[in-house]
């Protein structure tokens, strides 16, 4: 028969198990919970949405259920071969292209949407991929791009993001199908909790997230820390630094426009301004938060300097940054601390590239 002490050990011992049991289930039922009423995925975490690509650094997995099709696109199905008759436009560039919200209200697909009825036939190729700068942008085009025969190429350029970028020529790892700054590549018991819908809810809640590349939504802190980055592209009396990069953007949109010309393909640059440019309230929230001098600052110089470039290099371009300037003063055009457009935003994007392709000269006529 027990003793005493050995039957109190095992009532502690079996009332420790059943804690943890019930702390195991009840995690589990949470994890369940969280996973139907609010999925911690975005457009760019938690699908395993990304490879490594020894050419490109990344890109996007093929056939990812809700992210990708068959030929690693954000976008419904692709043949590669186009239909007869019809114009294929392919849209590169970088999450602005991949897109932030769903993919219905991405500018490729409005843009597409807007086209239904054209003559020849249109169809708008989403090649974007989040992370990207312009070299990446170009080499993918090299890649996988040009297989898929288009007529026209938008090249989507983030102009506050990839010029500084196109500088460092930035890569990204890949860990577990998502983008992790080189030397910083969560631990084993990180990786495998982020696996967790719940554990990404609690981190998102009460410690500041791991942005992902391009994506996701950031704490406030790096939000504004990112745009008073990234607004050093507008001051009137640039660093040597930010003159480079304008240089090496500059360089790369002469090796694109010679790529398009002897693939006999069109080619028309789409401006994406940042939300500091936008957002009267940002510029200044983040000029008060810095200590910024405003004058220092003009808003339009990106633009103004990259619109010069693309006229000696006899570019067109479409440049949406007065429109959406005028409807961010009734709504917002940018999802809030993201740095991306929202479904406004792209659709604002895809009204004026439809007014390119279907101008006076535009290679598109509608009914």
């Amino acid at each position: 028969m027990p003793s005493a002490s050995t039957s109190r050990r095992r009532r502690v011992l079996f009332r420790a198990i059943a804690v943890l049991v019930s702390v195991a289930l009840a995690l589990f039922l949470l994890e369940i919970v969280v996973r139907v009423a609010k999925p911690q995925r975005t457009a760019f975490t938690g699908l395993g949405l990304y490879q490594f690509d020894p050419d490109l650094g990344h890109r996007l997995r093929p056939n990812i259920p809700g992210g990708t099709n068959s030929l690693g696109l954000r976008d419904k199905p692709v043949a590669v071969e186009k239909a007869p008759g019809s114009y294929r436009v392919l849209a590169i560039g970088d999450s602005f292209t991949f897109g932030s919200v769903p993919l219905d209200d991405v500018w490729t697909e409005v843009l597409e949407k807007r086209l239904l009825g054209s003559r020849p036939p249109a169809e708008v190729v989403n090649g974007g991929v989040a992370g990207y700068n312009t070299r990446q942008e170009i080499d993918w085009y090299r890649k996988f791009g040009r297989p898929l025969g288009p007529d026209c190429v938008v090249l989507g350029l983030f102009v506050g993001g990839d010029i500084l970028e196109n500088a460092d020529n930035h890569w990204f790892d890949v860990v577990d199908g998502e983008l992790v700054n080189p030397g910083e590549r969560p631990s084993a018991l990180t990786r495998l909790l982020l696996k967790s819908h719940l554990f990404r809810l609690l981190r998102g809640s009460l410690w500041p997230p791991v942005r992902a590349a391009g994506g996701s939504t950031l704490t406030e802190e790096a939000f504004y820390a990112t745009e008073g980055g990234r607004v050093r592209v507008c001051l009137k009396e640039a660093p040597e630094s930010v003159e480079r990069a304008y240089a090496i953007t500059e360089s790369l949109l002469e090796e694109v426009a010679t790529l398009a010309r002897e693939s006999g393909v069109a080619l028309v640059v789409l401006l994406m301004p940042d939300e500091i440019q936008v957002s009267k309230e940002l510029f200044d929230t983040v000029c008060a938060r810095f200590s910024f001098d405003a004058g220092a600052y003009d808003l339009d110089r990106p633009q103004a300097r990259l619109r010069a470039a693309l006229e000696r290099l006899r570019v067109p371009y479409v440049d949406p940054l007065a429109a959406l300037r005028e409807r961010q003063a009734i709504e917002r055009t940018y999802i809030p601390l993201d740095t991306h457009w929202n479904a406004v935003g792209n659709a604002i994007a895809a009204d004026a590239l439809l007014r390119w392709f279907t101008g006076a000269g535009g290679p598109i006529a509608t009914k």
